[in-house]
């Protein structure tokens, strides 16, 4: 059975070569723990829930605005579900 290559990411090399290293990890924990409100997600809070921070989102995608992937300015705590759906909605998909 032949194992497939693996893909490419689509992501810009500046992105990727700082997301994929120890000083991006390293930085996101710094943030995380500098302030005990970037433990809750933002877009739960502004709905008036509290929910743990799962992922770190940027506020303008990457994608878009790669000079801003590494800027703490352009990070929010997001939870799961809003991540996904931030996400899905930045991509254009149809809600279901």
């Amino acid at each position: 059975m032949a194992i497939a290559p693996k893909t490419r990411s689509r992501k810009q090399p500046e992105t990727r070569r700082f997301s994929r290293g120890r000083p991006y990890r390293r930085a996101r924990q710094a943030w995380l723990d500098s302030d005990p409100m970037n433990r809750l997600c933002a877009e739960c809070l502004r709905k008036g829930k509290t929910t743990e921070t799962q992922e770190l989102d940027h506020i303008i995608a990457a994608a878009q605005r790669p000079d801003l992937f590494a800027d703490p300015k352009n990070w929010q705590p997001l939870c799961r579900d809003c991540h996904e759906a931030k996400t899905l909605r930045e991509n254009g998909a149809k809600r279901r």
